[in-house]
């Protein structure tokens, strides 16, 4: 469910589209501290794309998850794309 999406910029219709084709390339800053430091994966981009059409429709959403596992770097991040 999570590995592919619907890409409405090719066409009208939509076509399925992972998330390994739109991950950008890492672009190391080393202005920024070790623990900003988000390296784009499928999941990263995959959490941005949901969180973002969620805010798009104004809708709650719930991040949940274990202690460390960089929810709020996350959210933090994908607050600062918009």
């Amino acid at each position: 469910m999570f590995d592919n999406f619907l890409d409405f910029s090719t066409s009208v219709e939509g076509t399925f589209t992972t998330f390994l084709e739109i991950v950008p390339s890492f672009q190391y800053d080393k202005e920024l501290s070790y623990f900003q430091l988000i390296v784009p994966t499928k999941s990263t981009v995959c959490y941005n794309y949901f969180v973002t059409k969620f805010i798009d429709i104004k809708s709650h959403i719930f991040i949940t998850g274990v202690t460390g596992t960089g929810k709020t770097i996350m959210s933090q991040n994908t607050l600062q794309l918009l």
